[in-house]
């Protein structure tokens, strides 16, 4: 380096920065203080508030209202199948009956010659 040159203008020199390692030690030293110090971070961190979040006991509210819609829609779709099959019956039963009232008319016709 130069002479009369600054603590800034070594802290610059990068090559002399390079030259000078540190021990094995040292340098494990420094990891296990910065574990330490992320381990205190996160032990000691306040979470943020969340506003899109509601508090548990709104939120279970609002969990058991989602499935009360869910097993209400289910039953809904279980009585709509059901008015769905009786209508199909119904019809069968009203075209069996129309078919046997039209042959009974016809055999009632077939028979006055």
């Amino acid at each position: 380096m130069q002479q009369g040159s600054t603590e800034m203008d070594m802290d610059l020199d990068v090559p002399a920065a390079k030259a000078t390692k540190r021990p094995a030690a040292a340098v494990e030293d420094i990891e296990d203080d910065e574990d330490r110090r992320l381990e205190e971070r996160l032990r000691t961190k306040v979470h943020k508030a969340n506003f899109w979040t509601y508090p548990p006991d709104i939120s279970q509210t609002l969990h058991e209202g989602r499935a009360l819609i869910i097993r209400t829609q289910a039953h809904v779709a279980r009585a709509y199948r059901c008015l769905e099959e009786s209508d199909r019956r119904c019809r069968e039963y009203l075209a069996a009956r129309a078919a046997a009232a039209t042959s009974g008319q016809r055999l009632a016709a077939a028979s006055d010659p």
